[in-house]
């Protein structure tokens, strides 16, 4: 992609309206303010199609998995080499689509390249709560410590963790 132009990714007509701040190196669009006619009555390969015809769009945005089971959107992105973001396990949250889409939206551009198809297949990743005592065994391992004389040396008065301030 040239430094100078911006990448430009619309968001599909199932995608809410978006909280997402301006970018510096990408431009991301609702489908609806762009092309509307394309938003009713066209499969997702023609709206892909339609796009690449009209031009000034490098790609497309979506929340429909579904379209990567289907082999004719899959050709019909190859054809018209464009950029095609998907979200995959985000149970179709806006909000986690939004967040994934703000923290890969720059690697996208950065890596856009508009001579060939690209498929980018961003998920929630998986977040579960972890025993401290685990940190506590490696951080003391870091140190050539035993985790008690970690512990011992940490920590704070039982009182001054248990005592509340008044509000």
């Amino acid at each position: 992609m040239s430094p100078r132009q911006k990448a430009v990714l619309l968001l599909d007509q199932d995608f809410p309206d978006p909280s997402i701040p301006p970018m510096p190196d990408i431009d991301i669009q609702p489908l609806r303010n762009v092309h509307p006619d394309l938003t009713r009555n066209h499969e997702d390969w023609a709206v892909m199609q339609q796009i690449k015809q009209r031009g000034g769009v490098d790609g497309l945005i979506t929340l429909d998995a579904r379209m990567l089971n289907q082999a004719k959107e899959m050709v019909v992105l190859k054809q018209a080499r464009l950029t095609l973001v998907v979200f995959e396990d985000t149970d179709n949250d806006p909000f986690v689509a939004a967040g994934l889409l703000m923290i890969h939206a720059p690697e996208i551009a950065r890596r856009l390249d508009r001579r060939k198809a690209e498929l980018w297949i961003l998920r929630k990743p998986k977040a579960s709560p972890q025993n401290p005592w685990d940190r506590i065994e490696l951080l003391a391992a870091r140190e050539s410590l035993s985790p008690d004389r970690l512990m011992r040396r940490e920590r704070i008065p039982a009182r001054s963790v248990l005592r509340r301030h008044a509000t």
